[in-house]
């Protein structure tokens, strides 16, 4: 499909005019075409497009890292500048790791993460993702590395591991753990299953009490998502390392950071990068520059807060669209980042999943999938930030039509044949 033009929360393709109801990839935070970031990506691109980062830095990326810090309410001090939030997550475990030898502990190796989780497609990240559809693409590097290990998550309590069985896993693995990952609320593995403070809590306190620092995944949650600047802090944690991407960038130009504690920072200060090493286009003063417009939209827009209140009445339109219907289940999620679970099984939940989305584009919205097996199947809804009533309203009713005939046409196929390729009632509705 080709996009010729966007503005807003619409997009002009070959299909016709469709409604960006998942944001892209869940990063265009204030919508396409947005003047103002436009005007601060032309303005730096005539200063400087690129500094060498080994050398030299920019304006743009000390006012960046200076307004993280201020942002984290002075929290994260350091700041390791990257383009994208595999690449933050990357570092994030290089840091974790790094700052356990400096200190003299050398065995702690360990990462520890969810379950049902996704941290990125890089292979270190992707090797701590509970995510076994992704993990694939490793190959047999998949069976390479030694220092991951996961919380498991019992079905009868949902789809985000719970405190009990995080906390035992801590203790398992007590002195050789480095560090455990967690997403605050969660995206493309169990589709915007928000875990409940109280758990985010005690993953903190049981990481502190073993000696492992926290890394928060807020890749995708991070800066007005979920209607927090930080779904972490905003939950009570403290993270040693917070790693953000998709709502520092939203879309103009990649850039990601992972924020790092005073702490963890001062025992690799005569290190650079933090002994990480950076990437080339790390830290390029025309992605800070887009960082801080897009930061500052956020902010004097109020959109923290309008993701709260419009968040709610999303939730409210999706309750309403799937009351009733017999393939899809309730909605789920927190702020402007929502889902609508898939009611397939084992064989024909991609299958579910798929139809529903090229459904959706048929009738002039775009959905995004998530999950890793028939339990997690659903279709991520998480709109710009900027999105008013007006624009939630069409929303409905575009969803609306695209769940009426999904029951028709997805139930066709399973009450004819269960071997029946639903591919070709995707074919024959065009």
């Amino acid at each position: 499909m080709i996009v010729y033009e966007a503005e807003g929360c619409y997009l002009d393709t070959d299909r016709g005019e469709l409604l960006d109801a998942c944001s892209g990839a869940v990063n265009v935070n204030v919508g396409h075409r947005h003047p103002q970031v436009l005007r601060a990506l032309h303005e730096q691109y005539d200063q400087a497009h690129f500094t060498s980062r080994g050398r030299f830095t920019s304006g743009a990326a000390r006012m960046l890292e200076q307004r993280l810090t201020q942002m984290s309410g002075g929290a994260l001090t350091e700041h390791l500048l990257s383009n994208s939030g595999s690449e933050a997550i990357e570092q994030a475990l290089r840091v974790a790791w790094r700052y356990h030898v400096a200190r003299g502990d050398t065995g702690r190796r360990i990462v520890l993460s969810e379950g049902i989780s996704y941290h990125g497609m890089t292979a270190g990240a992707l090797h701590i993702s509970g995510h076994p559809p992704r993990q694939l693409s490793l190959g047999p590097a998949n069976r390479s590395w030694s220092y991951s290990a996961f919380v498991p998550t019992p079905p009868e309590v949902g789809m985000r591991a719970t405190a009990s069985a995080w906390a035992e896993q801590i203790r398992r693995f007590g002195p050789s753990l480095a560090a455990v990952v967690i997403e605050p609320v969660g995206g493309a593995s169990n589709g915007a299953a928000p875990q409940d403070d109280e758990t985010l809590r005690t993953i903190q306190a049981a990481a502190n009490e073993a000696g492992a620092l926290v890394i928060a995944d807020e890749v995708m949650t991070g800066f007005g998502r979920t209607g927090n600047w930080l779904a972490s802090q905003a939950a009570g944690m403290n993270p040693d390392i917070i790693v953000a991407s998709k709502g520092l960038g939203a879309g103009y130009f990649p850039v990601a950071a992972c924020m790092v504690s005073d702490m963890v920072a001062h025992a690799l200060r005569h290190k650079a990068d933090l002994g990480t090493f950076g990437h080339t286009m790390g830290g390029n003063p025309v992605a800070c520059a887009v960082a801080l417009a897009v930061l500052d939209i956020v902010q004097h827009a109020h959109l923290v807060t309008a993701a709260t209140e419009n968040g709610l009445r999303l939730a409210h339109l999706l309750q309403q669209a799937c009351a009733g219907r017999r393939n899809v289940g309730p909605a789920r999620g927190c702020g402007m980042l929502h889902a609508i679970a898939i009611e397939g099984d084992d064989q024909n939940w991609r299958q579910a999943t798929d139809a529903l989305i090229d459904i959706a584009l048929q009738e002039g919205i775009v959905l995004y999938p998530a999950g890793v097996d028939a339990r997690t199947a659903s279709v991520l809804i998480a709109p710009p930030l900027t999105s008013g009533p007006k624009v939630l309203t069409d929303l409905r009713q575009r969803l609306q039509r695209s769940l009426d005939r999904f029951d028709i046409e997805f139930n066709a196929t399973t009450d004819t044949s269960t071997n029946t390729d639903i591919m070709t009632v995707r074919r024959s509705t065009r």
